[in-house]
């Protein structure tokens, strides 16, 4: 296939919902021997197949973003302290002899990925600052801008978005009781499908919008 006609699929948060994810991929007839996949980070944490949605990336044409979530996978396994009830017990748990190797690989997700077209990133952009120059947490956490990055989820403040003025397409994830956000410049493909709403993906360079219903709410809000 000729690069100029490639498409690119970006997922929204997959939080562990593979069943939903492998719907999603169908109705979009994703063909990794031709289709660029890239996920917006949070693929895993909360819903029930954290692993295997793991197991599909690292094995197929695709690419993932680092989210809170596995920034906060990273942390918790890098601590050696166990917490009986965390979630991530689970997802470590699946790893088995090769925990090391999995961990070390998602260490190695970027932040971001700019093309001359797009960038992904899962929270957002800090205002008038390049994502390269950005603190990680706020890549990662995001959601509003208080003017100094120290309340990023304060929504007395206006979104991220509200300064952003390039006409670079941004697309993230991170913020789903916000939803599906669709505007000239920005796409947020986090429609919640573990609570209950949907899995978000767009297709590039069409810009359309593909979606499936989530099987059931893996959570609670």
């Amino acid at each position: 296939m000729n690069s100029s006609n490639q498409r690119t699929l970006i997922v929204g948060d997959v939080h562990g919902c593979y069943d939903e994810m492998v719907m999603l991929l169908k109705k979009m007839d994703y063909d990794p021997l031709k289709d660029k996949l890239i996920f917006v980070g949070d693929v895993i944490n909360r819903g029930p197949k954290s692993f295997e949605v793991l197991k599909f990336i690292s094995t197929n044409n695709c690419q993932a973003i680092k989210g809170n979530h596995e920034v906060a996978l990273l942390k918790y396994a890098r601590s050696g302290v166990v917490r009986a009830g965390s979630s991530f017990n689970s997802i470590l748990r699946s790893m088995g002899t090769e925990k090391k190797d999995w961990l070390d690989w998602i260490e190695s997700w970027p932040l971001f990925l700019e093309t001359d077209e797009f960038i992904v990133v899962h929270g957002g952009l800090q205002p008038g600052l390049h994502p390269r120059l950005t603190k990680p947490e706020i890549l990662t956490r995001i959601r509003t801008w208080d003017g100094t990055g120290h309340d990023l989820n304060n929504l007395s403040n206006k979104p991220w978005d509200y300064y952003y003025r390039d006409k670079k397409l941004v697309v993230f994830g991170h913020w789903s009781q916000r939803g599906l956000v669709v505007k000239e410049n920005i796409i947020g493909l986090d429609s919640g499908c573990v609570w209950g709403g949907s899995l978000s993906a767009v297709e590039l360079p069409r810009r359309v919008i593909h979606q499936v219903e989530s099987k059931k709410a893996y959570r609670s809000i």
